[in-house]
């Protein structure tokens, strides 16, 4: 009934440790004695025996002399995270994170995502054999199918976190930036502020009918028209390719938003480089990171509350619903410096 690749000790030791994190028998509760679960395992008492001693060492179960044996009432919290974030690009992110982790009593097992379904599964292996409670996943819709992921989770819990760029709608348990409400505030910021003509920039081309989407319902809520003349939606990355497309998205813009603070910083950086005499522009990224706060070059972002998710995220971990929550950014205003268009 087990892979072969693991010693019968291991085996039974890794399905009852999974049992234990996953909140099937309860802290303080008594597991099946040693021959029921040898009968279960379908192995000897000696290996079930060694079982014990290695979740005893774990700090999962304890033994009562005469009475049993006991799962552990308090257990430290181990969780896995698949992002593609890397810690340089996003401080914020990871120290929210690592906050949230101390408060929780938890040790966090990080992997890299890999594209490769191999790869991607023998990282979800490596969790799960790290008893861990639960795995975050942040990734974006181009990187994996967090249906598939949850298909190789392994019987682990499966949190979805801050992000959500797939085409089905959100599934639980998740814990997501409302990104929908992210668009319809910065509509909101510009149109007030009679800024009619604005390009939205994704970032890869994938994106841009995911962007078109959320726009249009935030338009919709504003009581607006999407008119595609005024409202620009381009990828960063086709205009790095294709320079020359400056031309079809920039005359008469008053405004921009940036799907990323970083992504808004390259394309200022490209309107210096291409096109010196525009503006002005009002300008907004995400994120809230150093890119938004050059002296003299500042800019508007949304500060996503990254600390509020993970403090949700590792609470859904432990619980058994399958709810979608959504958390607001918050628009932080800036006084856009003189030298944003101009080297």
């Amino acid at each position: 009934m087990f892979e072969a690749a693991l010693s019968k000790t291991q085996q039974v030791t890794e399905a009852l440790r999974r049992e234990i994190v996953q909140g099937l028998v309860a802290p303080g509760s008594r597991l099946a004695n040693v021959r029921e679960l040898a009968g279960r395992f379908a192995v000897s008492r000696t290996v079930v025996l060694s079982a014990f001693d290695a979740l005893e060492s774990e700090g999962f179960i304890t033994r009562e002399p005469r009475r049993g044996i006991f799962v552990a009432e308090t257990q430290t919290a181990t969780f896995g995270l698949l992002t593609s974030y890397l810690p340089a690009e996003l401080e914020p992110y990871f120290k929210d994170l690592d906050t949230a982790l101390g408060e929780a009593g938890a040790i966090q097992v990080q992997i890299a995502f890999e594209r490769d379904e191999a790869r991607l599964a023998l990282g979800l292996q490596a969790i799960a054999s790290l008893r861990a409670r639960a795995v975050l996943v942040d990734l974006s819709g181009d990187q994996g199918d967090i249906r598939r992921i949850r298909s190789m989770a392994q019987g682990l819990r499966v949190v979805a976190c801050n992000r959500w760029f797939w085409d089905q709608p959100p599934q639980g348990p998740a814990v997501l930036t409302d990104h929908a409400d992210l668009i319809r505030q910065a509509a909101a910021h510009f149109l007030g502020r009679g800024r009619h003509e604005i390009v939205w920039l994704a970032i890869l081309e994938w994106q841009v009918p995911l962007l078109t989407r959320l726009l249009k319902q935030a338009l919709a809520a504003l009581g607006e028209p999407f008119d595609p003349a005024r409202h620009r939606i381009v990828a960063m990355q086709s205009l790095e390719d294709e320079p020359q497309r400056l031309r079809a998205v920039l005359p008469g813009a008053s405004a921009v938003f940036g799907w990323t603070d970083y992504t808004l910083w390259r394309f200022l950086t490209l309107l210096r480089a291409r096109a010196p005499g525009a503006g002005p522009l009002e300008c907004c990224g995400v994120n809230a990171t150093p890119w938004s706060m050059q002296p003299g070059r500042a800019f508007h972002s949304f500060r996503i509350p990254y600390l509020e998710i993970w403090r949700r995220a590792l609470a859904r971990s432990a619980e058994r619903d399958t709810a979608v929550e959504f958390i607001k950014p918050q628009l932080l205003l800036r006084e856009q410096g003189p030298g944003l268009l101009v080297e």
